[in-house]
C-alpha cells in the first residue's frame, strides 16, 4: 500500500473518531478524548524513548512514558476539580523529585557513567511530549471547548496534509534539501501555512458564536499555527534524522509512528492554549 493510501486511510477513520469524541462525548470535561491524549503521550514519549535507545543513549522505556502520562492524567483530573487547582504543578514537583531520587538509586559503580544521558533522556521526554501534549487537555478548559479543540486540531492537522500534499504532486525536484528534512518543499510549506489561516478565517465565519474572532485575529492565529505546526515538523525530522531512522515507530503503518502524525501540535498547544484566550477576549481590538 502506498504512503499516500496509507495517509488517507488514516484520516478517514481517525479525523470521525476525534469528532464523535469531542463533540458526542464531551461529559466530565471530554474524559473520552482527554483519555485519548494521556495514552498518546504514553505511546509517543516511548517513541522518543525508542529513539534514544538506537543511539545508544540510555532511557528508562517505561517508567519516563509513565511519568510523562501521569503528568497528563494530573492536568486533566485538576481541569475537572477532581483535584486542587494548581495540582499538576506540584506533580510535575514531585516528578521532578522522583526523577532525582531515580538518579542517585545506583547499586552498579559501573553505571554512573549512564546517570547523566539516562536522567536527560528522561526530562527530555517528560517535557515533550508530556508537558507539551498536555496543554490539549488544557485546551479543552477554554470557552466552547469542543469548538475550540476541533478548530486547533483542525488547523494543525490541515497544514500536515496540505503540506503533504502539495509537495507530493507540486514540489516534485523542488526540494529545499534541508539537513533536517531534504525532501521539503517550499511549495509544501506555503501551502500548510495558507491552509492553517484557511481554516481558522472558515471556522470563524461559519460559527461566529463559537468562535468569536475577527478578521485580522483569524489571520494571525492561523499565520501563527500555520508557523508552528510547520516548526514541529521540522524539529520531529530533526530527532529522527538524528537517531538515523526514517519514522519515529511503526504503530500508524504507512504514515510512520505516532510522533510522526502529531508532532506538528506540540510546539502549537501551549502557544494557542494562551493565545486564543486573549484574541476572543477583546484584548486586541
Amino acid at each position: 500500500m502506498s504512503n499516500l493510501k496509507s495517509r488517507l486511510i488514516l484520516t478517514a477513520i481517525f479525523i470521525p473518531g476525534l469528532f464523535v469524541a469531542i463533540f458526542f462525548l464531551p461529559f466530565l470535561n471530554h474524559l473520552v478524548f482527554n483519555l485519548m491524549v494521556i495514552i498518546v503521550i504514553f505511546l509517543a514519549s516511548q517513541e522518543i524513548c525508542g529513539m534514544f535507545q538506537g543511539k545508544g543513549i540510555s532511557t528508562w522505556p517505561v517508567f519516563a512514558p509513565l511519568l510523562a502520562a501521569s503528568y497528563g492524567a494530573a492536568v486533566y483530573a485538576e481541569s475537572t476539580g477532581f483535584l486542587i487547582p494548581n495540582f499538576s504543578l506540584y506533580w510535575l514537583i514531585g516528578i521532578i523529585t522522583i526523577i532525582f531520587m531515580a538518579g542517585i538509586i545506583v547499586r552498579d559503580e559501573k553505571k554512573m557513567n549512564e546517570r547523566l544521558p539516562l536522567l536527560a533522556s528522561t526530562i527530555f521526554v517528560i517535557v515533550y511530549p508530556g508537558i507539551l501534549l498536555s496543554f490539549i487537555t488544557r485546551i479543552s478548559t477554554l470557552q466552547e471547548p469542543s469548538a475550540t479543540l476541533l478548530l486547533f486540531i483542525a488547523a494543525i492537522f490541515a497544514n500536515d496534509i496540505a503540506a503533504y500534499l502539495a509537495g507530493r504532486f507540486f514540489g516534485r525536484g523542488k526540494a529545499l534539501k534541508l539537513p533536517i528534512s531534504p525532501k521539503k518543499t517550499l511549495i509544501g510549506f506555503i501551502a500548510g501555512f495558507i491552509a492553517s489561516i484557511g481554516i481558522v478565517l472558515a471556522a470563524a465565519a461559519i460559527f461566529p458564536w463559537a468562535i468569536p474572532l475577527s478578521l485580522w485575529k483569524a489571520i494571525t492565529l492561523g499565520a501563527i499555527l500555520g508557523v508552528l505546526g510547520i516548526i514541529g515538523d521540522l524539529f520531529e525530522s530533526a530527532l529522527k534524522r538524528s537517531s538515523e531512522v526514517k519514522d519515529s515507530g511503526v504503530l500508524m503503518g504507512g504514515r510512520g509512528g505516532l510522533m510522526d502524525a502529531i508532532d506538528s501540535l506540540l510546539p502549537a498547544a501551549p502557544v494557542f492554549f494562551y493565545l486564543y484566550p486573549l484574541l476572543t477576549a477583546g484584548l486586541f481590538q
